[in-house]
Order: structure tokens, then C-alpha cells, then sequence
């Protein structure tokens, strides 16, 4: 059960880091683009 759970949360953790990484590259994207970006994520 300890081994689960802690595989859970470790995978938990992994995505979002994963997700937080997605995030700062988007962002990222954006100060790179400027206004196209910003256009498209609104539209």
C-alpha cells in the first residue's frame, strides 16, 4: 500500500511539473510573439 501510494504522489508531482513547464513555455511563446499569440489564445 506505502509503495502506491507513494508512486501517486510522485507521478502527481511529475505532471505537474510537467504542466508548470507547459505553462512558462507558452508564456515564453507569447513574450517571443507578442500580439499573434495573445490574438489567437483569446479567439
Amino acid at each position: 500500500m506505502a509503495t502506491c501510494l507513494m508512486l501517486d504522489t510522485m507521478t502527481r508531482k511529475a505532471r505537474k511539473a510537467v504542466h508548470i513547464k507547459r505553462i512558462k513555455n507558452a508564456l515564453a511563446l507569447v513574450k517571443k510573439h507578442g500580439g499573434a499569440v495573445d490574438a489567437l489564445a483569446a479567439a
